[in-house]
């Protein structure tokens, strides 16, 4: 586990919370009406937050890096620094995280459940 920096809140979060977040980025994606053909979850963060939205929109869930297409949702638990989320843009544009720490100006995330501002 990465130790967060001295400017960096930590946040716990509760069970319920996951799942309310994981409902969030569901409903942003029905807003948009977006179809999308399966999921993928950035290991190891990612996981259970794919599972949990791949069950909600009852999408199939891949494991392998070689079946992202651009029509993959990819899930992972945290947007921090932006550097995970910016290596998966090569394979798809659609990445949901649970969190996304407000700590630079550009996102590569355009599904999110839940932001920390450090500010507060």
């Amino acid at each position: 586990m990465v130790e967060p920096a001295a400017n960096q809140k930590i946040v716990d979060v509760s069970w319920k919370e996951i799942e309310k977040f994981a409902e969030e980025i569901c409903r942003q994606i029905k807003k948009e009406k977006l179809a999308f053909k399966n999921v993928y979850g950035i290991l190891r963060g990612g996981l259970i937050p794919a599972v949990l939205i791949s069950n909600l929109l009852e999408l199939p869930i891949i494991t392998s890096k070689k079946q992202i297409t651009p029509e993959t949702l990819i899930v992972d638990d945290i947007e921090d620094t932006g550097n995970t989320c910016c290596k998966y843009q090569k394979f798809s544009k659609n990445i949901a995280v649970l969190l996304r720490r407000n700590l630079k100006d550009v996102f590569y995330s355009k599904y999110y459940g839940m932001k920390i501002n450090d500010a507060d």
